[in-house]
């Protein structure tokens, strides 16, 4: 959860070369309902997932870097027609993401 008390979805991804954010959120637009899926730009792609010693997952550094990048997002209410020409550009994202995925992504 956020400072304003709500909840912020963010996916990490790794490794970040093979890996392209809209190509993800294609694939899961597939299989997914659009409340599930997080937005482009709280896809982020790292080099390698941040490991604890013993070499699992450290949730907590995600966790905190969700948070920094939560920190650093402005919000911003778009008019309608900010609202359109983001839709406008999430579905060109969107159409690109499947054109380039062609089925690299199995869930």
């Amino acid at each position: 959860a956020g400072d304003d008390g709500q909840q912020h979805m963010f996916l990490f991804a790794a490794p970040a070369d093979a890996l392209n954010a809209a190509a993800i959120r294609g694939a899961m637009q597939a299989k997914l309902p659009q409340y599930m899926l997080p937005d482009l730009n709280r896809i982020k792609l790292l080099e390698e997932m941040p490991r604890l010693p013993n070499g699992k997952i450290n949730y907590m550094e995600l966790k905190s870097r969700a948070a920094d990048l939560l920190s650093g997002e402005t919000h911003q209410a778009l008019d309608s027609l900010g609202q359109a020409r983001q839709y406008s550009q999430d579905q060109l994202a969107l159409k690109h993401a499947i054109e380039t995925a062609n089925g690299l992504f199995v869930f």
